[in-house]
């Protein structure tokens, strides 16, 4: 499992799928075996664009109900038992 960590709202789908293309090409990986943390709607689009599992983080601008499209949705990276749980640590 292989975790991008999303740290900026402009990110695009398309740069972010071309981006990803271009790793899974590089070092062989499927995107399939990426997680994108994120905090905002954006950031789960790109995931989803790219058919990438997403974990949402509540601790920005958006709260826990505009984050619902993410595959899980936590209150803060320190939720550590729930986020380990869904990458079947």
């Amino acid at each position: 499992m292989y975790i991008i960590i999303v740290q900026y709202e402009y990110l695009l789908q398309v740069y972010m799928q071309r981006e990803l293309s271009k790793i899974e090409l590089k070092i062989k990986i499927p995107l399939q075996r990426f997680v994108i943390i994120g905090d905002t709607p954006l950031d789960i689009a790109c995931a989803k664009a790219c058919n990438i599992e997403v974990i949402a983080v509540a601790t920005g601008h958006y709260r826990h109900h505009h984050l619902t499209e993410a595959d899980l949705v936590v209150e803060s990276l320190g939720e550590k038992e729930k986020i380990l749980e869904f990458l079947k640590f």
